[in-house]
């Protein structure tokens, strides 16, 4: 995408994202395009990420224990995601650089502590 006008992004040529021997599907874009939130089964489960788009980049592993489908708020300041038994977790969010930085997982590990 070029978003050098953010109001009318262009979209470019499509290719691939990622090619890994892995399931990686339910892509969702964050509201200034980069970062993209997804999920991969590479763990032996289904589990929400987020990487930096287009990339090079980090990737950064949101879910534990099970993420279906992630989206981000209209502000970009946080991600959502449904788990495996049907709640949803909300992750603040902070970047640094080049780094996404989510909040820190609660001690029950259900939920980010903001």
């Amino acid at each position: 995408m070029d978003n050098s006008d953010p109001d009318h992004p262009i979209p470019g040529k499509p290719e691939p994202f990622l090619r890994t021997p892995f399931d990686e599907n339910v892509p969702m874009f964050s509201p200034d395009s980069r970062w993209i939130a997804y999920r991969s089964n590479e763990t032996g489960s289904s589990e929400i990420y987020v990487q930096s788009f287009p990339g090079p980049g980090g990737k950064w592993q949101i879910s534990n224990g099970g993420g279906l489908y992630a989206f981000w708020s209209r502000d970009g300041r946080e991600l959502f995601y449904e788990t495996a038994d049907n709640h949803i977790v909300k992750v603040e969010y902070t970047v640094n650089g080049e780094s996404f930085v989510p909040g820190d997982l609660h001690p029950d590990g259900k939920r980010f502590a903001g």
